[in-house]
Formats: C-alpha cells, structure tokens, sequence
C-alpha cells in the first residue's frame, strides 16, 4: 500500500491535493502517505461494493 499511496499521489489530481493538504498540515511525509493509504483504501472498498468503476474528477 506504500508504494500505490505513493504512486498514486503522484499521478492522481485528487489524491495529489489531498496529499499537499496533509502536508500543509504540517504532517511528516510517512504520516501523510498513511492518510493517502487510508483513503486509496476507502475508494477502493467502496468500488468493490457498489461495482462502479472509478472516475477521476477533475477540479
């Protein structure tokens, strides 16, 4: 999950603000990927649920 919260917030609109909003919090680096980590693992829990497929919303 490290590296996919990694990747992803590197590669994802939404997940790269997310990101940046948890470090302008001031939260470490590691702390920040954990919370990337939490929320790649919503989505993707919610996906599996539902049976959507993911749309990326761009703002």
């Amino acid at each position: 999950m490290y590296n996919a919260s990694r990747l992803v917030s590197i590669h994802s609109p939404t997940f790269k603000k997310y990101y940046e909003k948890k470090l302008l919090e001031g939260k470490h680096y590691n702390v920040v990927l954990s919370h990337v980590a939490k929320k790649l693992i919503r989505v993707i829990f919610h996906l599996l649920q539902t049976g959507e497929s993911y749309k990326e919303v761009n703002t």
